[in-house]
This record gives structure tokens, C-alpha cells and sequence, in this order.
């Protein structure tokens, strides 16, 4: 149908991964739990199961679509030991370029009094992920093997796939747009949300987008 504006809310969506073992089975048994609720019930029955002393890892990829839901997915596992499973480890593998998440991580927990067991391990200190057995809970990396009970594997994201079939995303897998969210690939549609490119992909951020597409039109 024609029209002469159209505002898109595309969303995100899980990018493949040439990770060795990454199939769909993988991505079953080590759920993102990333805006998916099948998949957060998921998580919350592999924690409530996990042993006592048992291992949590938290995969976070390098191009992180959401750094302040990684930072409170890493609190939130760290809050949860704590009060269920003293005797249990978290490790963040944390491929992401720069050490500002571990350095936001380690204050908010220090501040919060937060007394779980946590390693984080930066991309400098080799957390990027270099094949999986899910079955075995076997995770290879750069700097070594981990076994793990429970894994919380999250991908990097792009936009939505509706973006992509509208002609609106660049080679970043982003929505390119101006200021009030207007795409400069088509000028005709508004982008709102998390599939903007360089998008604060916050709650508020995607509050923001929507106040400005609605100010681009008055």
C-alpha cells in the first residue's frame, strides 16, 4: 500500500555466529534470555537447579547491542548466588573492546555489597569465544577451557528483520537515520527504538526516539 509516512518499530535480532558447536541445539541449552520470555523461564529453571557450588558463565559478545542490560544481567546473576548459592561462581566472559563494563560492574557490585564469586574476563584477557559443547557445558576461549553448569550465551544483535527486508539497514546492520529518527536510506519512513543506528538502546533511549519522531512531525 502507499503511503506517505510510515514509522517502523523494527526491534533486534540475534546475529549468527561462526562459534564451532553454536548450532540451534547450543542456543537452546545456553539461552540468551535477551527480550525472550521462553527463554528467560528457561534460565530461571537452569538457576533454580543449579549445584550448590556449581558454575555460571555469562557470555557477552563484542558488539554489544545493550551495555546497561549486560551490566544489570551480570548484577542481577551476582545478586542471585549470592542470596541462593553462596558456594556457586559467576564468570563473564566479556568481549566487548574497552574494560568500561567490568569497571562499571565492579562498583555497582561494591557499592551494592554484592558477595558472590565473580571472575571477569576482558577481551584483553581473552573472553572471546572459540567454539562450545553444550552438552558437556564446555566452553573454549581464548584464554582457555571453562566447564559450566549454567550458561547464559547472549549474541550480538541487529536490527529487526523487517528493517532489513524494508531497505533500511546499512552494512553495520543498523538503521542509519538523523537526529528525529527519519532513515536516510528511504526518507519516507521513521525508525523508532533499538534499531537506529548509534542508538542509546535504553528504555528511556527508546522513549526518547519515539518524543523525537513525534516532534519531527508537528
Amino acid at each position: 500500500a502507499a503511503f506517505d509516512r510510515l514509522y517502523l518499530a523494527p526491534g533486534t535480532t540475534a546475529q549468527a555466529e561462526a562459534i564451532a558447536g553454536l548450532d540451534a541445539e547450543a542456543r537452546y541449552a545456553m539461552p540468551a534470555a535477551w527480550g525472550n520470555a521462553r527463554e528467560a523461564r528457561r534460565l530461571a529453571a537452569q538457576l533454580a537447579a543449579l549445584p550448590e557450588a556449581g558454575h555460571v558463565v555469562l557470555r557477552l559478545p563484542a558488539e554489544l547491542s545493550h551495555p546497561q542490560v549486560a551490566l544489570h544481567r551480570a548484577l542481577m546473576l551476582s545478586r542471585h548466588l549470592a542470596a541462593t548459592r553462596p558456594a556457586a561462581r559467576l564468570t563473564v566472559l566479556d568481549a566487548t573492546p574497552t574494560p568500561a563494563l567490568a569497571q562499571a560492574f565492579a562498583l555497582a557490585k561494591r557499592l551494592q555489597g554484592i558477595a558472590a564469586q565473580v571472575a571477569w574476563i576482558t577481551a584483553a584477557e581473552g573472553a572471546s569465544v572459540q567454539a562450545v559443547d553444550a552438552r558437556t557445558g564446555r566452553i573454549d576461549t581464548a584464554a582457555g577451557r571453562l566447564s559450566a553448569d549454567v550458561i547464559n550465551f547472549v549474541p550480538p544483535h541487529v536490527a529487526g528483520a523487517i528493517a532489513q527486508t524494508a531497505g533500511l539497514v546499512d552494512a553495520s546492520g543498523w538503521c542509519p537515520c538523523d537526529a528525529r529518527g527519519r532513515s536516510m536510506l528511504r526518507s519516507e519512513a521513521v525508525v523508532l527504538g533499538d534499531a537506529r543506528k548509534g542508538a542509546a538502546r535504553t528504555l528511556d533511549g527508546a522513549r526518547l526516539s519515539v518524543a523525537a519522531a513525534t516532534l519531527a512531525q508537528a
